[in-house]
C-alpha cells in the first residue's frame, strides 16, 4: 500500500492530519521572525587598535604588524588587510566560510590579550569588532523641535529615547547628528604664570573637586547609611566661583592682612557650549537629531516597527511641539513584498484555474486545486519552522517563485485521476490508480527542479550564503507541493467526483461495460 492508496483508504487519518498541520502551520507562521535580510553571519572581523599621538608609520611598525603576526596565526585565517592611520590601527580578518566566527573571534581574542604586552604602553587594548547585517537599524527617526540644536538633543534624550527603549523588542537607541553639551574652560596663560600655576595643575585640580568617590557604609542604631565624598559640578557658577588658592598678586595696606583668595574665573574664562559637531542632520531643511531603533537578535522587525509607530503616536500627543518624521522603516520594505507574495499567489492561482477548466471542463476539478496551492504553503511553513529560518526577502522570494510550481504536481495528478473516472473507474479506484500511475514521474520532475534550486546551499561564498534561503524555500515548497499531490489531492477527488464526470471524447461507455456486452453477444451468436 503505498502513500496514495493509505491516504484514500483512510480518510479519516487524512482528515485529522491535515487539520493538525493547519492548525501547526498557523501557529508556525505566527512564531517566524520578520526580517529584511537573512541572518548572515559574515566570516569577516575588524581589529581596531587606538595609539594616542602615534604616526601613521610608527603605528604600522608598533602596532599593526604585531597584530598581523599574531593573527595569521589562527586556524581558518584566509586573508589579512591593514590600514594604518594617525593614531589608529585597523586590521581585518577574513576567515575561510564555513568556519565558526564566534570561536574564531575567542581565539582571536586570547591571542590579543597576551599581546597587548607588548604593544607601546600608550596604546589601547585591540577591540574585535564583527559586522553583523541584523544589526542594521530597524526605524530611524528625526527629531526637531525649537529652538537650538542642543535643545532638540535634549527633547530626543530625555522625552523620546527612553520611550522608545521600552518597546518590545528594542535593544537599543543610539542618537546620530545631535549637538553634545560641552563645558569650556579657556585659561590664560599669562595670568596662571602669575600665580605661579600650570595649565596641567589647573586641569588636575578641576578633575579633583568635580570627583566623587564611595565613603563607605556607616551603622547606626541598625541603620546602614552609604556615604560618598564629593559631588559633580552641576552649574557652571560654581566652576567661576571655585577657589584655587591665594592669589599671588601684591597687596597693600590692611588687605595684606586677609590675603585675597584666586578663583577660577581669575584665570579663565568658563563657556557653557556644545562640541564641535562631527556630521549634520537636517529634515525639511530643519536641523534633526536621528535616532536609530536597533532591534534584539531575533525579533520580528514588523512588530519592533509597529510598536515604534505607537510610540510615537503617543509621543506626539503628550508633546505636540515636538517634529517626529521617519526617515527609514524597514518593515515597509518587508509588507511590500509581503503583498507582492499574496499577489504571486492571486495570480498562480487565477492561472491554474484557467488552464484546468481549459484542458478538464469540471468545476469540482478546479476545486481540488484550489484546495492544494494554501495547503502546500502552510505546509511550506512548518517546514521553515521546523528548518530555523524566518520571513525575510530571500524566502519570501522562493515562496513567490515557488507558488506557481506548487499546482504542477496537483494538475498532473488530477489529470491522470479525472482520466480514469472518465473511463467508467469508481471515484476511489480512480484516485488510487491515477495517482500511482503518474507518482513516479511527478516525483522524478520535483526531484529535477530542486537539483536546479539546492547547490545553492551549498555554495561557501557570500552569494551562495545570500541565496541559501531562497533555494532552501523553493526546494520545502516543491517538497510540500509532491507531499499534498499524492495524499490530499487523491483523497479531496475521491470525495468530489463520486457522481462522475463528463466522458471525453471517444471514451464510449465503461471498459467493464464494454466487456460486459461483448460476452452477451457472444453467447447470444
Amino acid at each position: 500500500m503505498n502513500i496514495s492508496e493509505f491516504a484514500v483508504r483512510r480518510p479519516v487519518t487524512t482528515a485529522v492530519i491535515v487539520i493538525g498541520v493547519l492548525v501547526f502551520g498557523v501557529i508556525a507562521l505566527n512564531r517566524l521572525s520578520i526580517d529584511l535580510l537573512p541572518d548572515l553571519q559574515l566570516p569577516q572581523v575588524t581589529i581596531a587598535t587606538v595609539y594616542p599621538g602615534a604616526d601613521p608609520r610608527t603605528v604600522e611598525e608598533e602596532v599593526t604588524r604585531p597584530i598581523e603576526d599574531t593573527v595569521a596565526m589562527t586556524a581558518g585565517v584566509q586573508r589579512v588587510t591593514s590600514v594604518s592611520m594617525e593614531n589608529v590601527s585597523v586590521v581585518t580578518v577574513e576567515f575561510d566560510w564555513g568556519v565558526n566566527v564566534s570561536a574564531a573571534i575567542e581565539d582571536l581574542r586570547a591571542q590579543l590579550a597576551a599581546l597587548s604586552f607588548l604593544l607601546p604602553a600608550d596604546a589601547q587594548d585591540p577591540l574585535v569588532l564583527q559586522l553583523d547585517l541584523s544589526q542594521l537599524p530597524v526605524v530611524i527617526i528625526g527629531v526637531s523641535a525649537e529652538g537650538d540644536l542642543l535643545h532638540a538633543t535634549g527633547r530626543a534624550l530625555t522625552d523620546v529615547r527612553p520611550l522608545l527603549e521600552q518597546v518590545p523588542g528594542v535593544a537599543q537607541v543610539a542618537v546620530v547628528g545631535g549637538a553634545e553639551r560641552e563645558i569650556q574652560v579657556l585659561y590664560d596663560p599669562d595670568k596662571l604664570a602669575e600665580h605661579e600655576l600650570t595649565p596641567a595643575i589647573l586641569e588636575q585640580f578641576l578633575a579633583l573637586q568635580n570627583a566623587m568617590v564611595p565613603g563607605g557604609v556607616i551603622e547606626n542604631n541598625g541603620v546602614r547609611y552609604s556615604t560618598r565624598i564629593g559631588n559633580h559640578f552641576t552649574d557652571v557658577q560654581q566652576i567661576r566661583d571655585l577657589v584655587i588658592g591665594e592669589s599671588r598678586l601684591p597687596v597693600q595696606g590692611l588687605a595684606a592682612l586677609w590675603p585675597p583668595l584666586l578663583y577660577v574665573k581669575d584665570v579663565a574664562e568658563v563657556i557653557d557650549g556644545v562640541k564641535d559637531p562631527t556630521g549634520y542632520a537636517r529634515v525639511d531643511g530643519r536641523p534633526t537629531v536621528l535616532l536609530q531603533v536597533l532591534k534584539r537578535p531575533g525579533a520580528n522587525t514588523v512588530a519592533v516597527a509597529r510598536g515604534v509607530h505607537a510610540a510615537l503616536a503617543r509621543l506626539q500627543q503628550d508633546h505636540p511641539d515636538l517634529g517626529l518624521t521617519v526617515v527609514l522603516d524597514q518593515s515597509v520594505q518587508i509588507q511590500r513584498a509581503l503583498r507582492n507574495l499574496a499577489q504571486s499567489g492571486v495570480i498562480g492561482a487565477v492561472v491554474a484555474v484557467a488552464v484546468l477548466f481549459l484542458f478538464l471542463r469540471h468545476w469540482l476539478s478546479i476545486a481540488v486545486i484550489a484546495s492544494a496551492i494554501p495547503l502546500s504553503i502552510v505546509v511550506t511553513f512548518v517546514l521553515m519552522y521546523f528548518a530555523d529560518m524566518n520571513l525575510n526577502l530571500m524566502t519570501l522570494g522562493g515562496l513567490a517563485l515557488g507558488v506557481g510550481m506548487l499546482v504542477d504536481n496537483a494538475i498532473i495528478v488530477l489529470e491522470n485521476i479525472f482520466r480514469h473516472r472518465s473511463e467508467g473507474l469508481p471515484a476511489g479506484e480512480a484516485a488510487v490508480t491515477g495517482a500511482k500511475e503518474v507518482g513516479g514521474a511527478v516525483l522524478a520532475a520535483t526531484l529535477t527542479t530542486v537539483a536546479v534550486f539546492l547547490p545553492v546551499v551549498f555554495m561557501d561564498t557570500f552569494v551562495g550564503q545570500l541565496f541559501k534561503e531562497l533555494g532552501l524555500t523553493v526546494s520545502l515548497a516543491l517538497a510540500a507541493s509532491l507531499l499534498v499531490s499524492l495524499t490530499v489531492v487523491p483523497v479531496t477527488a475521491a470525495r468530489m467526483l463520486r457522481s462522475g464526470v463528463g466522458r471525453r471524447a471517444g471514451a464510449g461507455r465503461p471498459a467493464h461495460d464494454k466487456r460486459a456486452a461483448t460476452a452477451r453477444a457472444a453467447g447470444g451468436g
